[in-house]
């Protein structure tokens, strides 16, 4: 949304429109972060404050006003409070006290921390780059900084600095021309006080939160615009948006307007209908960020303004829980809504009100949709991500030493020699096809070699070790989208969450049901399936989703095998999904290089933290799984690059877990709805058949992947150069098997397809130019995984088990799903495979099940 359409819906009137905004804003709510309302309880520690700002009634000139400060005892007492009615936040907020100290916060968070699972959110104004980094070593989560607008001239009339409230202008502010002109809307910026707080905050690892009021008097819709475009481009975790309600004990309260020549046509009313108003383009602008539904709303609004605010965009609400005996001290603005309830009557009225729109109670502290907290900058091996969402109720988990084994400059390095000598790259190729894994210096000399004919020795040997490792099968499997929500924004994905025009869905279970029977239908025995990285998709979701679609068997149909490639976990996730009998765990690291990385992925987005994704297999292994698939994005930078990176990260888990990945994926960059990106590094043809000869000559114990990104011929040629995997007969939009037709709908789809032909049009062209397609499972069954495969796979043997593995799964396609022309083929291929079996029991006992597949209903018949 920009300004125009902005400043259009600010001064809309008309009811009948109005609607269609608040309906949009509940979408665009309901699809970025779901249908849960966390509870945040609000502490109101202390009614002291140094600062005079015109509206506020806690002011220091506020003389008739009764102070109070709470003890650490009463804070803790409401912390626990806090625990008892399953909130799983509180906020501590006050005026700037001198009197709260570092000291005494720290000791106070500290306290709260140790006694309590609460996240701790403060607002406690402008403080000391001293204090607040302290209070965040503490143990401190968040931060409200309010800017109360981006104007800086408005800002100005209704902040006086430090010491001067007395009335030496009008309302005691300084005139506003005596400011110098600001010259443009970056400059405006740069000047407000609070914004470099704010970007401070975020260095400093807190979740951010800022806000606005609305209906200042000399406020005007172009500055309420600015305001929404400014929380875009801040990217607050938190943002609130309330009305002025005048105070009669404060400059502005005491005088009609603060006259304005250039706000008199234009003034904003403070007004609840204004306020929803802002609150629902904020939503629509800002998708992901949490917004409360105040209560200034509550106390223009006392019947519904909180239920409104929740259905036109909001997702939080902060119930009072500060004693009784001080909460009517706190007055910001006079006449706030539920001074006097108890906490816990309060607590059941709201909870019942927020069922009753439909919405469901958010549980654990609720972090920011778009989380992980931005730190200060690492060292290289450091990782700081002290909160991680992985699920819908906001759990969370260190991500604990994360190391960056991911060296840019020595990567560069070992491309910038010329091209290598004749002799290095047959002593490469050499070692290869004694099927060892190259180093990285090696890989490097095959990616420098650009003569012709070293390219086809390269080429060449490729195809010799598939034959020797994998023989001539290739394993088919299709990939199957669950949700496509998603927090992040990367640059290159049609789901990236600023992308408006995508359709935002997540499969039911009846939905899922529907699609694993049409994949049944067509004969597919193994899927991938594929979650956007969104609190929504939680290690139970994913867990509950592979049970259930192990569940579903239609005629001889069955899902033997389900991978999955999701968002990294941390490692109690990897441990839940891992206990519903997953496959491969895919995480593309996407690019290794870390300056593109860092342009592709927006900072305070979880996938902005390169540590976090590449050290989320390691987490993986901690939680017991085995068996991995690691993948870069080709097109985003320099493919030689990434060439290395890949092989760079094979051999780190090698060395570190024994194991090395059990698939390398190597897709490349493809249009995509709401996708405009030039990166000049697009991959053309024929780098791309050397990507894969040569990471098949690096890693000879690694399946190699070649995604229907690519079109049909490509695939085609390049199976041979060391391809292991395919995906065919793929949809990749949601509900793509039984509601879309021939043709793509791009805002369905994460990317565009290259090869969208049939399983069976696949698997017959296969079968013709001497494959065997399989539908294998077993080693996966029967534990030859991890470092178990490593042993067979390694020295080239697993071949002997899934060649006889293979013909089997083909000739149940063959029996159950095929074309007549297709099983025709595929009989031959069977039989010329058998021809060229030695004799022997395993033979004997493969001729056997190959006949109860054709005469009976045996199925699934494995070595």
């Amino acid at each position: 949304m920009e300004r125009r359409e902005i400043l259009n819906w600010l001064r809309e009137g008309d009811e009948g429109r109005l609607d269609e905004l608040w309906q949009r804003a509940d979408a665009v709510r309901r699809h970025a972060v779901g249908d849960e309302v966390h509870l945040r309880g609000l502490v109101e520690l202390s009614n002291h404050c140094v600062r005079a700002c015109a509206y506020c009634g806690i002011r220091a000139p506020n003389h008739a006003l009764v102070r109070y400060r709470m003890t650490h005892a009463e804070v803790q007492a409401c912390a626990r409070l806090a625990v008892r009615l399953g909130y799983g936040t509180i906020v501590l907020q006050g005026g700037e006290d001198p009197a709260i100290t570092r000291e005494w916060m720290a000791e106070l968070i500290r306290r709260i921390k140790s006694e309590t699972p609460l996240a701790v959110t403060l607002g406690l104004g402008e403080r000391p780059d001293a204090d607040l980094a302290a209070w965040r070593e503490a143990g401190a989560d968040r931060y409200l900084l309010r800017f109360e607008t981006s104007n800086p001239d408005l800002y100005a009339r209704i902040h006086p600095p430090l010491g001067k409230g007395r009335d030496a202008t009008r309302c005691g502010l300084p005139a506003a021309d005596c400011r110098p002109p600001i010259a443009n809307r970056q400059s405006q910026i740069a000047s407000h006080p609070r914004i470099a707080l704010l970007r401070r905050l975020m260095e400093l690892g807190y979740e951010a939160g800022g806000g606005i009021m609305i209906g200042i008097p000399g406020q005007t819709c172009d500055d309420l615009a600015d305001d929404i475009l400014l929380f875009r481009e801040l990217e607050l975790d938190m943002i609130g948006v309330g009305p002025y309600i005048p105070h009669p004990a404060t400059p502005l309260g005491r005088e009609s307007e603060i006259r304005n020549p250039k706000s008199e046509i234009d003034q904003v009313p403070n007004s609840e209908l204004m306020t929803y108003k802002v609150l629902a383009l904020t939503r629509i602008v800002c998708p992901w960020a949490n917004i409360p539904s105040t209560t200034a709303l509550a106390t223009l609004n006392r019947q519904r303004g909180r239920e409104l605010g929740l259905a036109r965009g909001a997702n939080v609400v902060m119930p009072n829980l500060t004693p009784p005996q001080y909460r009517a001290l706190y007055e910001i603005y006079p006449a706030k809504a539920c001074l006097f309830e108890p906490p816990e009557d309060f607590d059941a009225a709201l909870k019942r009100r927020i069922l009753a729109l439909g919405r469901t109670i958010g549980t654990g502290p609720g972090p920011s949709r778009k989380t992980p907290p931005r730190g200060p900058s690492r060292r290289r091996g450091e990782s700081r991500c002290p909160m991680r969402p992985i699920g819908p109720t906001g759990s969370h988990s260190p991500a604990g030493s994360a190391v960056d084994f991911i060296d840019d400059a020595r990567l560069l390095s070992l491309l910038e020699g010329g091209p290598p000598d004749a002799g290095l790259v047959r002593e490469t190729i050499a070692k290869s096809l004694a099927k060892q894994p190259l180093s990285v210096e090696e890989t490097a000399a095959l990616v420098r070699a650009e003569a012709p004919e070293q390219v086809e020795a390269i080429f060449e040997a490729a195809r010799e070790l598939k034959r020797t490792v994998y023989g001539n099968r290739i394993v088919l499997f299709a990939p199957l989208y669950i949700g496509n929500y998603c927090v992040n924004d990367c640059a290159y994905c049609g789901f990236h969450r600023s992308n408006l025009d995508a359709v935002r869905r997540t499969l039911t279970p009846d939905e899922v049901r529907q699609q694993v029977e049409a994949l049944e239908d067509k004969g597919h025995k193994r899927l991938i399936l594929v979650f956007g990285e969104h609190p929504r998709y939680s290690p139970q979701f994913i867990a509950d989703t592979v049970r259930l679609v192990y569940s579903i068997r239609k005629g001889h149909g069955s899902i033997r095998r389900v991978n999955i490639n999701a968002a990294p976990l941390d490692v109690e996730g990897f441990r839940t999904v891992k206990a519903a009998g997953i496959g491969t765990y895919q995480i593309f690291q996407e690019t290794y290089h870390h300056p593109t990385y860092a342009r592709m992925h927006k900072p305070g987005t979880p996938k902005g933290d390169y540590l976090w994704r590449l050290n989320g297999l390691s987490r993986a292994f901690e939680a017991g799984c085995d068996d991995m698939g690691i993948g870069a994005l080709f097109g985003l930078y320099d493919w030689r690059f990434e060439v290395l990176g890949l092989v760079t990260h094979a051999l780190h888990l090698q060395k570190t877990y024994n194991v090395g990945p059990h698939t390398i994926s190597f897709p490349r960059l493809r249009p995509a709805s709401g996708v405009h990106l030039k990166t000049g590094y697009e991959v053309s043809d024929a780098d791309f058949k050397r990507v894969i000869a040569i990471l098949r000559l690096a890693v000879p114990y690694t399946g190699l992947i070649l995604t229907a990104r690519e079109p049909a011929a490509l695939r085609r040629e390049a199976m041979a150069m060391g391809v292991s995997q395919i995906d065919a007969g793929s949809r990749i939009e949601i509900a793509g098997y039984t509601e879309v037709g021939e043709s793509q709908e791009r805002d369905r789809e994460q990317f565009e397809l290259g090869d969208t032909r049939s399983l069976d049009a696949t698997m017959r062209e296969l079968l013709d130019d001497g494959y065997v397609p399989s539908f294998c499972t077993a080693c996966y069954r029967l534990g030859r995984t991890g470092e178990h495969f490593m042993e067979f796979a390694i020295p080239g043997f697993i071949k002997r088990f899934c060649t006889p593995n293979a013909l089997s799964t083909l000739m149940e396609y063959l029996v159950d799903y095929a074309s007549p022309q297709t099983r025709v083929a595929g009989e031959k291929r069977i039989a010329e495979e058998l021809a060229l079996m030695p004799d022997s029991p395993m033979k004997s006992q493969l001729l056997e099940r190959l006949e109860r597949i054709r005469s009976s209903d045996d199925r699934d018949l494995y070595f």
